[in-house]
């Protein structure tokens, strides 16, 4: 079961803008999917609209984890977060969370409404009109639901990405990953994510 820290339902801390950008980032990827014919064009614009989406699903202030050597650097510095010359990383990749959704929409199944329920946020429901619906949801929602469930955002030094790199874990999980353990690579590399207050 997903505490708190790993629910990016709870982590989400985006303003109006930012809401509308992941609604409009999650139909645009939904109308590419659903319009277009799978290409390396079309499939790379599928990916950047979900990405884009993954940035907004949080908000800019919305990232609540970081490792121990960006905590040491806050913590001697009085600059903001985004000032401390700091990575804004992914803690589970974003090409892996641009996969999972494009696999799950192109695999074609169904959602319904109620089992989105748990991920969406009110806000991202206000923007699908959802009103207590129990037919089946939009491929839109269903992306959206992928996103939400799989953003997670922490702050890394260049020293940390340095080491998820050395052990090829940049873009990929370990071989041991279990699905829903979203900070695998960062265990698997000794790095400790630690909540930003």
């Amino acid at each position: 079961m997903k505490n708190d820290i790993d629910n990016p339902k709870h982590l989400t801390k985006a303003n109006s803008s930012e809401n509308n950008n992941f609604y409009w980032h999650c139909r645009s990827a939904a109308l590419l999917i659903e319009t277009l014919p799978k290409n390396p064009a079309t499939l790379a614009n599928i990916r950047q609209a979900i990405r884009l989406a993954t940035c907004n699903a949080i908000g800019k202030r919305g990232i609540s984890l970081a490792t121990q050597g960006a905590h040491n650097l806050k913590r001697s510095s009085d600059k903001d977060w985004y000032k401390l010359g700091l990575i804004r990383e992914h803690v589970y990749p974003v090409s892996l969370v641009c996969e999972k959704a494009l696999a799950e929409a192109l695999n074609k199944t169904p959602v319904r409404w109620d089992e989105l329920l748990g991920t969406l946020t009110n806000s991202d429901l206000s923007y699908w009109n959802y009103e207590g619906q129990s037919d089946m949801a939009p491929l839109s929602a269903k992306i959206a639901k992928i996103v939400r469930e799989n953003t997670v955002m922490a702050w890394a030094t260049r020293e940390d990405d340095a080491e998820l790199k050395r052990k090829g874990l940049n873009k990929k999980m370990p071989a041991d990953y279990r699905e829903g353990d979203l900070h695998a690579r960062y265990h698997a590399c000794g790095l400790e994510l630690i909540p930003v207050n």
